[in-house]
């Protein structure tokens, strides 16, 4: 390898680390919002039929975790969200 291929080659790896760097700087963003997004639940409500997240504050927002079951680390229950409630019962 030449002294051009070998400043090539270097060049690569340092791109693949500052992508990798990105995305794990990524990543430990991701992480500590969802860890602030677990602080503000108390026992967890999903709802049933859209899988939407119940705050303290009754507020329901989209389930950024759906399908991660395991990071569940408090109670776990279920309801409806007003949007499906409403629905359910007007198919009642």
């Amino acid at each position: 390898m030449g002294s051009d291929g070998f400043v090539k080659f270097v060049e690569e790896v340092s791109q693949i680390v500052s992508a990798y760097e990105k995305i794990n700087a990524e990543i430990e963003t991701k992480k500590e919002k969802l860890s602030t997004l677990v602080d503000r639940l108390d026992t967890i409500i999903i709802c049933s039929s859209c899988k939407r997240l119940r705050l303290k504050d009754g507020t329901w927002i989209d389930n950024p975790i759906d399908g991660k079951k395991e990071l569940f680390i408090k109670d776990l229950s279920h309801g409806y969200c007003p949007e499906c409630a409403k629905k359910i019962m007007s198919e009642i």
